[in-house]
């Protein structure tokens, strides 16, 4: 039986979680994800925190956070499959009621493996 051959490249250029969260690509909200029980950090894409802060006056930005990451917190209790992606859906004002539908990826986010959360808009990657 021959052994696989595994070829070392170079990377030439890396563009990691870190790096998108400095440049604003990724807005970081670990802090009240962690007061609603997640274990590891979670972010949002710019896109979807444009919809967050598109508020009406009677409502605040932590609280639609809250209702964000509270929604996902429910679809992932209630999930049954075991999966790195979650589509979840919240009602959410901006200017009319909307229901916006989220994508969830959970996927390693160093070069140690260790996992991060980052909700998006469905057609983002």
């Amino acid at each position: 039986m021959t052994s696989p051959v595994f070829i070392e490249e170079d990377i030439i250029f890396s563009y990691t979680r870190n790096d998108a969260i400095r440049d604003g690509m990724i807005i970081d909200i670990s802090d009240t994800a962690k007061e609603l029980g997640f274990s590891v950090p979670v972010g949002v894409t710019s896109a979807v925190w444009h919809i967050i802060e598109k508020k009406p006056d009677d409502q605040d930005l932590p609280g639609r956070v809250w209702d964000l990451l509270w929604m996902l917190h429910f679809k992932l209790k209630l999930s049954r499959e075991r999966t790195d992606t979650v589509l979840f859906s919240v009602l959410m004002q901006s200017g009319r009621k909307k229901k916006w539908v989220f994508k969830a990826v959970i996927a390693a986010s160093d070069p140690t493996g260790n996992p991060a959360i980052t909700i998006m808009l469905p057609d983002e990657d």
